[in-house]
C-alpha cells in the first residue's frame, strides 16, 4: 500500500536552502550527506548538521503519516528545486521513497536510510532556545563572514 505525504514545495525548498548553507555534501558519513525527515504530530522536522552546527527546520500544515527516514540531501534538493507545482508528494511504497509533483509529471526516486540510524541532534531548551523565521535566518547566514583564529 502506498503512503502519501504532501508538502508545500516553496516552504520545503526554503527549509532545504537553509540546511544547504551548512555545506552538506557527499561524504561517507550518512549524517553529513543525508537529512532526517521526521513527521510527528502534524509537523515535519528536517534535521541537518555539519557536525559543528545543527539546524532543525519545521514545517507545519503538511499532510502526512508519521514517518522517520533519512534522505540523501543533494538528490532531495535537486528534486524539490525542479518541481514547479505548489505541492510535492513524498510517497512510500514497499520501503521505496519517491518525490513527485502534484500533477504526477515529475518523479524522483529518493536515496534513503532508516531514520533511526541518524544520531539524535541535541535540542536547545529553555530560555536559550530561539525561533527564527526561515527567510531571516537564510539572509543572516548569507551575510555572515567566517572568521578564523589561531589562538
Amino acid at each position: 500500500m502506498e503512503t502519501l505525504n504532501t508538502f508545500n514545495t516553496k516552504e520545503l525548498l526554503e527549509a532545504l536552502t537553509i540546511i544547504k548553507d551548512l555545506k552538506l555534501g557527499d561524504n561517507s558519513l550518512s549524517i553529513l550527506s543525508h537529512v532526517r525527515f521526521q513527521g510527528i504530530d502534524s509537523k515535519l522536522n528536517i534535521y541537518g548538521t555539519n557536525l559543528k552546527t545543527n539546524i532543525i527546520a519545521t514545517l507545519h500544515n503538511s499532510h502526512f503519516c508519521n514517518f522517520d527516514t533519512c534522505l540523501h540531501f543533494d538528490t532531495l534538493f535537486k528534486a524539490v528545486k525542479s518541481i514547479d507545482t505548489g505541492t510535492c508528494i513524498l510517497t512510500v511504497e514497499n520501503g521505496n521513497y519517491t518525490l513527485k509533483s502534484y500533477d504526477d509529471k515529475e518523479k524522483y526516486k529518493m536515496i534513503h536510510k532508516d531514520g533511526e540510524l541518524y544520531p539524535d541532534i541535541p535540542l536547545a531548551d529553555g530560555p536559550g532556545a530561539i525561533k527564527i523565521q526561515n527567510s531571516l535566518l537564510q539572509q543572516t547566514l548569507k551575510n555572515c563572514l567566517p572568521s578564523v583564529s589561531d589562538d
